[in-house]
């Protein structure tokens, strides 16, 4: 009777022991299982804020390459403008006015060509 209550308090005793361990391998692994979400969790920041500044960069880029065309184009614009109002008038270049040619037509006006290449002119003061 002494021996089965000894083996019954001996499987008893282990059980609980084994349970106990159980217990600390389970908490153990829910410890390391946030750990590495967290680290997920950095490393998903890191990537998005790594991404929006390439983005942003890129943007950047795009529009200084695309305002260097565009003040290309006016400046071609502004040259045809003139050229073409040079063939149709034979009046003279007196100066400048607003950064635009002032010519000096044959009856004494003054007028420069607008962006559109029309002439405008200019008030007598």
């Amino acid at each position: 009777m002494k021996k089965l209550l000894v083996i019954c308090l001996t499987l008893f005793i282990s059980g609980f022991l084994n349970a106990q361990e159980v217990t600390k391998v389970k908490s153990k692994a829910k410890q390391e299982s946030t750990a590495i979400k967290k680290e997920a969790k950095t490393a998903k920041k890191e990537i998005k804020v790594e991404a929006s500044k390439t983005a942003t960069q890129a943007k950047k880029e795009t529009k200084a390459k695309s305002q260097a065309v565009k003040k290309e184009v006016k400046i071609v614009n502004e040259t045809a403008t003139e050229k073409k109002a040079n063939l149709k008038t034979k009046d003279k270049v007196t100066g400048s006015y607003k950064g635009k040619k002032v010519y000096t037509g044959p009856k004494g006006g003054r007028y420069y060509i607008n962006s559109k290449g029309n002439k405008t002119y200019i008030d007598k003061k």
